[in-house]
């Protein structure tokens, strides 16, 4: 479907930091814009915001990293311990929000994990270059059928050691509590199917300019609503990422900001917080 500009239906503005930041203060501020802040990779971490499962220990009351509310099903951002529903009854029933997202960024590579039975944990990032096989073998990984799965193949390290998974990252923005925070949506195994219907959508958007040619609008350039919904397969009952349009971004300030990010993404000038993924992968997939 065909959307025209003068199509766009206008929504609430986002508000961001520098709204209460009176004129003078923004105008010396402007003077010295980044002076003493890092722009280092390393020094710019983002967060991961994870699907909380059934056996995800903040769901868990007796579990020390338990968290007040939480669900199977919420998305939770790992930095700050915040809940997102997902879906409306949820958020209705449990009165947190669903998450409203800016995607800026795509970006993908092969995680090497310790695999659960071993302890788990994060081991290496390996960017793509050319093809996902392509990547395999030169990192000298191995395809081999799953030893619980005999209908599946899975990737490991030559010695059979380690786990490798193909990992789609989605950089962007969080755009609840009227701020911009940016975030990482990942997504491996089952959730592929989610993160190439996500491009679909971007990429089905199509604008007509003054000029009656067709584009399509930057990814920053609208909002999505983040939810989840059960599924079941033959090794149980889990929850997969959704992902809703939510219209344009009418803001132009968190529009920049979208595009600042996309740039950073890009450049590598930011990156995901490893730390943050430890689990063998668990906590960056939708798969049980």
């Amino acid at each position: 479907m065909v959307k025209t500009m003068q199509a766009v239906v206008v929504e609430e503005e986002v508000k961001t930091k520098t709204d209460l930041v009176p004129t003078d203060m923004l105008e010396e501020f402007a003077v010295d814009a980044g002076a003493g802040v890092s722009t280092a990779a390393d020094d710019n971490i983002v967060p991961f915001i994870v699907l909380l499962q059934d056996l995800s220990p903040e769901v868990k009351k007796r579990d020390p990293n338990y968290i007040e509310g939480a669900e199977a099903g919420m998305h939770m951002n790992r930095a700050t311990k915040a809940l997102y529903a997902g879906d409306k009854s949820m958020a209705e029933r449990t009165g947190f929000p669903q998450l409203e997202f800016q995607h800026c960024e795509l970006d993908k590579a092969v995680i090497e994990w310790v695999p659960r039975t071993d302890g788990g944990g994060f081991v290496a990032r390996h960017p793509l270059q050319g093809t996902v096989e392509d990547t395999m073998r030169r990192i000298g990984g191995v395809q081999m059928i799953d030893p619980k799965d005999p209908n599946k193949k899975i990737w490991k390290t030559a010695d059979g050691q380690h786990d490798l998974i193909e990992t789609r990252y989605h950089f962007g923005n969080i755009l609840n509590n009227g701020n911009v925070q940016p975030a990482v949506l990942a997504f491996s195994s089952t959730g592929h199917t989610a993160s190439r219907q996500w491009m679909s959508v971007m990429t089905g958007t199509k604008l007509t300019d003054k000029n009656g040619t067709m584009f399509i609008p930057p990814a920053w350039a609208k909002r999505y609503v983040i939810g989840s919904k059960a599924r079941e397969n033959k090794k149980g009952s889990f929850f997969v990422t959704t992902v809703e349009d939510g219209g344009f971004i009418m803001s132009k300030a968190v529009r920049a900001a979208g595009k600042a990010l996309h740039e950073a993404a890009k450049a590598g000038t930011v990156t995901a917080a490893a730390d943050e993924t430890a689990g063998a992968g668990n906590d960056v997939s939708d798969e049980i």
